[in-house]
């Protein structure tokens, strides 16, 4: 019996031990997932600033190639801005167009910076992975707690079983022994 509780106790510590490993393996697989999830953030955000980077400098060397392309004087200065219909419509046009272009790139980058570049997201996927990882630490505490428990009561019953039947063993060969030497001193004294 103590063999078979020796057996249930190593069996019970190898199972712990195989729910600790896969506990670390999801513990560092989600800790590698948060990290690649980190790298790249910061390479959307790093390619984001480029591109703005990029657009402004387009965007100002469009600017300054209209300036100079409009001389001085021609059209109505509009409280900095130039009148380019009073070149004539296909001026107006152009310019119409050359605007309509740019804006449309400027809405365009603005929409990939707020879709690309969200704090927010980010910060909630890191919370979210470290609720993982706090839930995961938890399960394997308490795993831990329940394998220290179970091999303290696997122990406990196995002294207490143990102890009780070797009490009992030797109370039966006193038993025995007494009743054995009773017998003997009583044929004993009959013999002589």
């Amino acid at each position: 019996e103590v063999q078979s509780l020796h057996a249930d106790v190593a069996a019970q510590a190898s199972a712990a031990d195989c729910c600790l490993d896969k506990l670390r393996e999801q513990a560092e697989a989600l800790l590698s997932d948060f990290s690649a999830g980190r790298i790249e953030d910061a390479k959307r955000a790093e390619a984001i600033v480029h591109r703005r980077t990029v657009l402004e400098t387009e965007v100002a060397a469009l600017e300054r190639r209209l300036a100079a392309q409009v001389p001085t004087g021609s059209g109505t200065d509009h409280g900095g801005v130039l009148d380019a219909s009073a070149n004539g419509p296909t001026w107006a046009a152009q310019d119409a167009e050359m605007r309509a272009v740019l804006e449309a790139r400027v809405a365009e980058a603005e929409e990939r910076r707020t879709a690309g570049d969200e704090p927010n997201s980010c910060q909630e996927e890191l919370q979210r992975y470290e609720a993982m990882l706090r839930e995961t630490q938890a399960t394997r505490t308490e795993l831990e707690t329940r394998l220290s428990l179970d091999a303290a009561n696997a122990t406990a019953r196995c002294t207490t079983s143990w102890a009780s039947r070797y009490e009992a063993l030797v109370d039966a060969q006193r038993a025995m022994t007494d009743g054995t030497a009773s017998v003997v001193s009583d044929l004993a004294i009959q013999e002589p």
